[in-house]
This record gives C-alpha cells, structure tokens and sequence, in this order.
C-alpha cells in the first residue's frame, strides 16, 4: 500500500504550529504524528513525504533528534523536497535508515493503473 503527507514539522517548536493542531507541545505532536502513522502503516508499505518533514533549526543535535523521529515510522519513505528542506536536512533524511529515496523536487509515479504528480508545491497538471 502507499501512503501520501506532508508538512510533519518534526521539532519546529512554534504555538502556531502545535496549538493550531490541537496539541499541547511540540513533543505531544511529534509523538502522537509517530503514533498514527504507525497504526496505519506496515513495514512493507510506502510513505511519501512531500516536504517540510523537520524543521527547528540545523544544529546536528537537531538533526539527530529529527533523523531518530523519522527513523521510528514503521515503513519505506520517499522524501520530496519543501520550501523548508535545506541542504542540511535533506543530507539527514538520506541517512535515515527507512528513507529509500530523497531530494527530488517532483516526481510522477504510477501505482495500481492511476498517475500520481508528486511535488511539495501546487502545481497546474493536465491530460494535454
């Protein structure tokens, strides 16, 4: 099965981010956005990420803490870049254990007869 999200916002310890998700702290939110990927997904599933998947700064401590919260959703990840993802971050991710791919800005991709346009940003796609 594949599985679509974006904007996670691992450790991006801002009220308006958290609160505005109906969460208490940052690590509620982290905590619990772990919790129900992995009541949905199984290890042999896919997860495409389309961007935006930690943010908090790019000390290593931070991109340790992001790389051990990624690393504990329990299938394969496909990470997009987003209008957040520096260099830094996108260098972390492709360490992650369970990251098969990263970086792209877009992508299609094909699953089970339908066409999927993968990409953090809105874009204008058509059958021409």
């Amino acid at each position: 099965m594949i599985y679509f999200s974006s904007d996670l916002h691992f450790l991006h310890d801002r009220a308006f981010i958290w609160g505005a998700r109906g969460f208490e702290s940052i690590d509620e939110m982290n905590e619990e956005i772990i919790k129900r990927f992995n009541e949905v997904v199984r290890p042999d599933d896919t997860l495409y990420l389309l961007g935006d998947i930690a943010l908090g700064g790019g000390s290593q401590e931070v991109l340790d803490r992001a790389k051990s919260l990624i690393e504990r959703i329990n299938c394969s990840l496909y990470i997009f870049r987003g209008n957040h993802d520096t260099e830094n971050r996108i260098s972390m991710y492709r360490d992650c254990k369970n990251v098969i791919s990263c970086g792209l800005w877009a992508t299609c991709i094909k699953y089970e007869g339908y066409h999927f346009y993968l990409s953090h940003f809105p874009t204008l796609t058509a059958n021409l």
